[in-house]
């Protein structure tokens, strides 16, 4: 009688774990994909609520005639100056003072704020319902019968501003708006914005794309000490150097007035001014578009802005 040889097809325990380590594995690099896609759904609903903002807001300003709100044309008509005993008169033939139309904001720049830049409320936002019904994405809310807000569903996520400009501060027809949209902004409790001095050397012609931020970490009784700027990628700053140019006899004042995109920020080397002694801490900063004026001296961190519009004069 024969004995069979035949054995029953099986696999050892090692070969169950290759191929269990195999596929986890493979299993990693999808799972990693989640979160990447998470990411990037986030990123693109941003992106289509800021379209969408751009388009209400910049709608809105033109159905209710922002550009002519006596609150706007009190500050970027002719011969304005924030502060006559600091900046110079605007030029009549030349670039007028920039204001921020901040409804939220405006009561806490009474006193301390943007240099040289004004804040105001305008019509569209007087009142709190106002200022959630032309300064909020509604979408946000659910509404009561008679049409107002009266619950955030998102806790008013989305909020904007919008900052207006004559390129001739005499002709109304050149007034510029830009809409700067706001995530996560804090509306009830204000964080104030807070200005950088910006270093010379990497900031004296136009078309550079680094710039140096100083903030004082020390020095002599009285020094003003900052903290390091709150600078993200993908976020906002705003141009606020203050310049002077000669017209005849007269000095004229004007802002630059102009927004900027945070690519990168990395911690440069400190400094102590000789003269001053006091000590800065650097941030170097990459910036797009490349800088459109030369010798840029302050810089304004706009807290939670992720997007800037600029729409032009309103003229269609």
């Amino acid at each position: 009688m024969t004995r069979s040889t035949t054995t029953r097809p099986g696999m050892t325990l090692i070969e169950v774990l290759a191929a269990i380590f195999i596929l986890g594995v493979g299993m990693l690099a999808v799972l990693v994909l989640y979160p990447l896609g998470a990411l990037k759904m986030a990123k693109a609903l941003q992106d289509g609520r800021c379209g969408t903002i751009a388009q209400n807001a910049d709608a809105a300003a033109i159905a209710l005639d922002l550009r002519s709100d006596p609150a706007v044309v009190g500050v970027i008509g002719p011969n304005f100056s924030p502060d006559p005993a600091t900046y110079a008169p605007s030029d009549p033939s030349g670039f007028s003072y920039p204001v921020f139309i901040d409804p939220y904001y405006a009561l806490f720049y009474t006193s301390v704020g943007t240099p040289a830049v004004q804040r105001v409320a305008s019509g569209m936002g007087a009142t709190p319902t106002l200022a959630d019904r032309w300064f909020a994405l509604l979408d946000d809310h659910v509404f009561a019968p008679n049409g107002e807000p009266i619950q955030s569903q998102r806790g008013g996520r989305y909020t904007w501003t919008y900052m207006l400009k004559r390129i001739r501060s005499s002709e109304a027809q050149t007034t510029e708006c830009t809409v700067i949209v706001y995530a996560g902004r804090p509306i009830t409790q204000p964080i104030l914005e807070d200005a950088y001095d910006v270093s010379s050397p990497d900031s004296t012609a136009v078309g550079t794309t680094n710039i140096v931020l100083r903030y004082a970490v020390g020095g002599p009784v009285g020094t003003v000490i900052q903290e390091k700027p709150a600078l993200r990628r993908g976020g906002w700053m705003f141009d606020a150097t203050y310049k002077t140019r000669n017209r005849g006899a007269a000095a004229n004042g004007y802002v630059h007035a102009e927004f900027y995109k945070v690519m990168e920020a990395l911690d440069d080397a400190d400094y102590t001014d000789p003269v001053t002694a006091i000590s800065y801490k650097q941030v170097r900063v990459e910036v797009q578009p490349p800088l459109r004026d030369a010798f840029v001296q302050r810089m304004v961190v706009l807290e939670g802005a992720v997007e800037v519009f600029e729409r032009g004069n309103g003229r269609r």
